[in-house]
């Protein structure tokens, strides 16, 4: 990011976002996979 010229705060931000997502998917789909019995 330092190396691009760009505040570390505007990267973190929707990195932080995509990687929450990415995991409340997973948890998701790991529950959802066993209430389903696969």
């Amino acid at each position: 990011a330092s190396a691009l010229k760009i505040d570390p705060t505007v990267v973190s931000g929707p990195a932080m976002s995509t990687l929450v997502d990415a995991t409340g998917l997973f948890i998701y789909f790991t529950i959802a996979g066993l209430i389903i019995g696969l």
